[in-house]
């Protein structure tokens, strides 16, 4: 049989296609691409990729694929003759992945690296098979040749694209092996999803590009109103997925529609692809594109059909962030880890009693943060994430609100819903910590009883250790501002040169020569000023004792003020101590009554002495004088977190009873 040899040729010039194969076709893997695209787009489910080589030296690259085929008589009408334009473009919508190509010029793309481009095409015509073969030269690209459709005794339909006659300055295989390695990396990066979408194989040179390797499935069975819906959750490895996007597929596992995960917009090294097959989808008929705008994907077939499919979507998306967040924990706990391994949120609440109570909900909301926003905290230093914990902190209380109109405007549009955990986890914290503020402020003040009852309470006697233990437990009474206990009774100050070292991650250098063997009955270290400014306080504890001669108790002289003027002499002598500008020493003589022989400063706060050059103040003040400073302190604030908290329950009343309102109207 003489077979029908045919010339036809392209709407372009030679140079004009190479023009626009140099504009689309970025490199030679780019152009192997191409071709796997277009097997794909002829519905393969199995693409061979053969390199033949000898040694080094490339001698054709063939891609076999089990598609549809090309169909010989739209060859010179629609598939061939035109470039820069594609029939695939009128079948391209935007709410389904395929087909990819549009532009017409990928049947080009060889030129990339080689010189001949020859394809042979089994397509079924009627109830018969029909094959043909044509090819194409880089030297005269508008001319393509070959023999016309004849019987096929193949009984399947497929394209075989042989390319050959390679450049003398081609890339794409210089190293045997190696490159075919590359050619393996740059096939699973292109074509990862749509492997797992069409359950599609794609072998090069007999190994099979395993998409498994760069992925973790997750699989769950949805039913609503007896209506199956199998959904599969494919994480992508990082650096892989480019779009997370819901596949709908029908009952044979062909796409139907598409949408964007509602969780693609928040955390972006959640890479996921989500699969979705059921029967109800053999039949879905999308909405118009003015209606998908409009988040309307239906109708379906029926309204009942429409409610289901909104139903599958909000449980799909809930499985979906079920996922990511148990993906996220691992990093959220190593994320916390680090800024507790750095002191971040003891930075921002320097106070260890406030920490008591404030640490809890504001770890709490930082974690939540960075499970639906982790973007948040990506690229700050240290100085700028401790202002953001800080913005959490202050808000935390007063206006959980604006924390969440800070975030809206850190994740991308669409995907405000997923502050929903966020929101109702903010909703409970005011009250919450003003409830355990309270409390704690309320334990405070019966440890102030205590510590009167100690001190003051002739019927009891407690030794001036049992005092002290107790002191060093609630040093809080001094200042908020105090928060780490360096050393006691016990430590002298070689001791507590070395505490003081060790507390401040500082090199610890052995003194020459004891600095001295004297003791104090209490040194504390803390911050002010939003954490950056240090302050210490070191106190002398005198226990009130009886007056032999009366029914009084005995008062402190200036001998006794002497002994804490001579502690700051001494720490105002060791260099590490004394660094003007950035540390305060605070020292506190504190007894029963004062005699007449002291003088002060400033009369009002007890201050004896203040050494401005040194960074110095001395102080002698009365046990009850200390004991009520605190309590009325305290009795402050706990006097406006009672008001706070009275109009944050009221506020709730009211949101109550608008709901109740709203309900009972609707039910009417």
């Amino acid at each position: 049989m003489v077979k029908d040899v045919f010339e036809h040729k392209v709407t372009a010039t030679s140079e004009g296609i190479k023009n626009q194969v140099e504009e689309h076709v970025k490199s030679s893997l780019q152009a192997i691409n191409e071709y796997v695209w277009n097997s794909i787009d002829a519905d393969a489910r199995e693409i061979k990729i053969k390199i033949d080589c000898y040694g080094n030296t490339p001698k054709k690259i063939i891609i076999e694929d089990d598609g549809e085929g090309i169909n010989y008589n739209k060859l010179k009408t629609d598939l061939f003759v035109h470039t820069n334009d594609s029939p695939k473009k009128k079948l391209k919508k935007d709410y389904l992945s395929l087909p990819h190509g549009k532009n017409g010029h990928g049947r080009f793309a060889f030129i990339k690296f080689a010189n001949k481009a020859t394809w042979t095409s089994i397509y079924l015509n009627g109830k018969g098979y029909k094959e043909f073969e044509t090819y194409i030269h880089s030297s005269n690209l508008v001319d393509f040749k070959g023999i016309g459709a004849t019987d096929s005794d193949k009984k399947k339909t497929g394209t075989i694209l042989t390319i050959s006659d390679f450049n003398v300055k081609q890339d794409l295989i210089t190293d045997e092996k190696k490159s075919i390695e590359k050619i393996r990396n740059s096939l699973l990066k292109e074509f990862y999803w749509i492997i797992k979408l069409k359950n599609l194989n794609i072998l090069l040179n007999g190994n099979k590009i395993d998409a498994d390797s760069i992925c973790e499935e997750y699989s769950k069975t949805i039913t609503i109103e007896e209506e199956v819906f199998e959904v599969t959750l494919v994480r992508w490895k990082e650096f892989y997925c480019r779009e997370s996007n819901n596949h709908y597929l029908n009952s044979t596992s062909k796409e139907r529609y598409k949408t964007k995960t509602a969780i693609s917009g928040i955390d972006d090294r959640f890479l996921h692809t989500v699969l979705v097959k059921s029967k109800l989808f053999d039949s879905f008929s999308p909405a118009s594109e003015i209606a998908r705008r409009k988040k309307k994907e239906g109708p379906l077939l029926s309204k009942k059909e429409f409610d289901i499919f909104n139903k599958l979507k909000d449980k799909t998306n809930k499985f979906s962030d079920e996922i990511r967040r148990r993906f996220s924990e691992d990093f959220v706990k190593k994320k916390i880890e680090t800024f507790e391994n750095k002191h971040y949120f003891d930075k921002i609440i320097p106070s260890k009693s406030e920490r008591s109570y404030k640490k809890t909900p504001v770890v709490e909301v930082t974690k939540e943060v960075l499970r639906f926003a982790p973007k948040v905290f990506a690229d700050l230093n240290e100085e700028q994430t401790l202002v953001f914990l800080n913005i959490i902190n202050k808000l935390l209380d007063d206006d959980s609100k604006t924390l969440l109109d800070i975030l809206k405007v850190l994740i991308k549009p669409g995907n405000e819903d997923a502050l929903d955990e966020l929101r109702k986890l903010l909703e409970k914290y005011p009250l919450g910590n003003i409830i355990s503020t309270i409390k704690l402020i309320e334990d405070r003040l019966t440890t102030i009883e205590k510590l009167k009852e100690m001190v003051y309470n002739a019927q009891y006697y407690f030794l001036e250790s049992a005092l002290q233990k107790e002191i060093e437990n609630h040093f809080w009474i001094f200042g908020e501002e105090y928060t780490s206990l360096i050393g006691n009774e016990e430590d002298d100050f070689n001791k507590l040169y070395e505490e003081y070292c060790k507390h401040n991650k500082i090199e610890f250098i052995e003194p020459k020569k004891n600095l001295s063997k004297k003791q104090v009955d209490l040194f504390v270290h803390g911050k002010i000023n939003d954490g950056k400014l240090e302050t210490n306080l070191v106190v002398e504890i005198k226990r009130p004792r009886q007056n032999k001669n009366s029914k009084g108790f005995m008062k402190l002289g200036l001998e006794d003020y002497n002994q804490i003027h001579r502690y700051s002499e001494i720490i105002r002598k060791i260099p590490l101590f004394n660094s003007p500008n950035t540390k305060e020493w605070n020292y506190f003589l504190v007894g029963s009554e004062l005699d007449d022989s002291f003088s002060y400063e400033e009369k009002g706060v007890c201050l004896m002495k203040n050494k401005k050059e040194h960074n110095i103040k001395l102080y002698a003040i009365s046990w009850i004088e200390l004991l009520d400073r605190a309590r009325f302190r305290l009795e402050y604030v706990r006097k406006k977190l009672e008001g706070k908290k009275k109009r944050i329950i009221e506020k709730s009343k009211t949101k109550q009873s608008i709901a109740e309102g709203l309900n009972n109207t609707a039910k009417k």
